[in-house]
């Protein structure tokens, strides 16, 4: 199994030339690198590069029918093979204040327990555990390596500190992925709530926008508190406060004045706000 990136237009056709995958799946179209692609129509385009080369070659493309670009783009080919929101049931996509709670799903009454959070990550679940189908695994063998994998890297990594609970999510952050943790973090239960954003990269001519409107979705709610960090943020128009950098942040910031309170920690690879964790 390989995994194609790119942060510019061709890079993926040039990939498949050399990968010559038989099988595609594209997990989702972002607001990525917007500063390569031009445009979010460019990283569609660029994405979709993958269904071409599938196409040309008569491979299969594996979709989720719940995302209407994916459709689209596929809908005149025959060789397609899917799943959506209603082939697993959520029984637990919650993460309260008192127990963090992974996605829990439910296939064909078989009950698996992930390591995920987030309602975002519920769609990789069904990929997941579509491709086992797909290749002919058995039930109990999906269930086994799903519920093995344990995110890692600043992933959606949930971690206890102290009384207090953090989903660390600073792998890398782009607007929609930026907003989509925001949101899951609202849907969870919990009285007190801390978000710690990091700057977003890679947005060219957008970065000015697409910071300012995320500051402007989280306004419309109410938190326990909500800190920006970096330049990009540090330009923004918001009543809360900013850092222009992460060593500013530390000299002001520590978990001991917070209890029972859940932090979402997000930011671009560069940065690494994992080293929040230092804090004490």
């Amino acid at each position: 199994m390989e995994n194609l990136g790119a942060n510019h237009p061709k890079e993926i056709a040039f990939l498949c030339d050399i990968a010559q995958p038989d099988y595609g799946y594209i997990t989702s179209f972002g607001k990525a690198h917007l500063e390569g692609f031009g445009s979010f129509e460019g990283v569609i385009k660029t994405k979709t590069e993958l269904y071409d080369y599938l196409k040309n070659k008569e491979k299969t493309i594996i979709i989720n029918y719940d995302d209407p670009i994916q459709v689209e783009a596929t809908q005149s080919y025959k060789n397609r093979y899917g799943f959506s929101s209603q082939f697993c049931e959520a029984s637990n996509v919650f993460v309260t204040l008192e127990e963090a709670s992974p996605i829990q799903v439910r296939y064909n009454q078989k009950i698996i327990n992930t390591h995920l959070v987030g309602t975002y990550n519920f769609s990789n679940v069904v990929a997941a555990i579509t491709f086992g189908r797909f290749f002919k695994m058995s039930e109990e063998a999906i269930k086994r390596g799903v519920e093995k994998y344990v995110p890692k890297n600043n992933r959606s990594q949930l971690i206890k500190k102290g009384e207090n609970t953090l989903i660390l999510d600073a792998y890398n952050a782009n607007p929609s992925s930026m907003l989509a943790a925001i949101k899951n973090v609202l849907a969870m239960k919990s009285a007190q709530k801390v978000l710690i954003l990091g700057d977003m990269f890679e947005l060219g001519a957008s970065t000015a926008e697409e910071h300012q409107n995320i500051a402007d979705f989280i306004a419309q709610y109410p938190w326990k508190a909500v800190f920006f960090i970096g330049e990009n943020f540090s330009r923004i128009e918001t009543n809360y406060p900013t850092f222009k950098n992460l060593d500013e942040f530390k000299d002001k910031f520590s978990f001991k004045n917070y209890t029972q309170t859940l932090f979402l920690i997000k930011g671009s690879r560069a940065m690494a706000l994992e080293r929040i964790l230092d804090i004490e």
